[in-house]
């Protein structure tokens, strides 16, 4: 052994006496603590009860959503609302916009349509030109549909963080919604 100039006359000895594994380790070394693996089994315990209540809680809330679209649906059918959304329903018959944002597309039209009648009467005359042209028979329809598609996802989605279904909202649909409002205060002045 090489001192590198070090001396070694005064090193210590090292007293390996304690250690008693057939392997030359420490036997606190080769089996984990007792006390740590409680712990991470009360820790993985704690975690799968927490994954039960979120999954309990998001099907209480589809539930809820359900519902809430069901008596919606019902009362249309009674013609005592107009129907929301007209815009996106149509998107939705075409299988371009999934389930569980339609149902919370469905969710906010209906409450626009009980706060702002006089909005949701504007936006139906508006939708209308729009609808013309969705009727989905020729390439310039499907084009068009297409090409709406780049305002309506956008606007389904800032709506569905509106309303509390998405964590994280979206620019452009927030900026459509501003514009597409002051777009009536101005039909409205006029």
């Amino acid at each position: 052994m090489q001192n590198y100039g070090v001396p070694t006359s005064n090193v210590p000895s090292i007293d390996f006496s304690f250690v008693t594994a057939p392997s030359g380790l420490a036997p606190d070394l080769i089996q984990p603590d007792k006390a740590l693996e409680e712990q991470k089994a009360l820790q993985l315990q704690q975690i799968e009860l927490q994954k039960q209540q979120m999954a309990q809680s998001q099907e209480s809330a589809n539930r809820a959503l359900e519902l809430s679209y069901y008596q919606y649906a019902q009362s249309v059918q009674q013609g005592n609302k107009k129907s929301g959304k007209v815009i996106c329903t149509r998107i939705h018959e075409l299988g371009l916009m999934p389930d569980d944002i339609f149902r919370v597309d469905q969710l906010y039209g209906e409450l626009l349509a009980d706060q702002h009648p006089d909005f949701m009467d504007w936006y139906h005359e508006k939708a209308q030109w729009f609808l013309d042209r969705m009727h989905n028979k020729t390439l310039a329809s499907k084009l068009f549909i297409r090409l709406s598609l780049i305002f309506v996802n956008p606007w389904s989605r800032q709506m569905a963080y509106i309303m509390g279904y998405l964590n994280r909202g979206n620019i452009f649909g927030k900026w459509l919604m501003q514009a597409f409002y002051k777009w009536y205060l101005h039909d409205r002045r006029n």
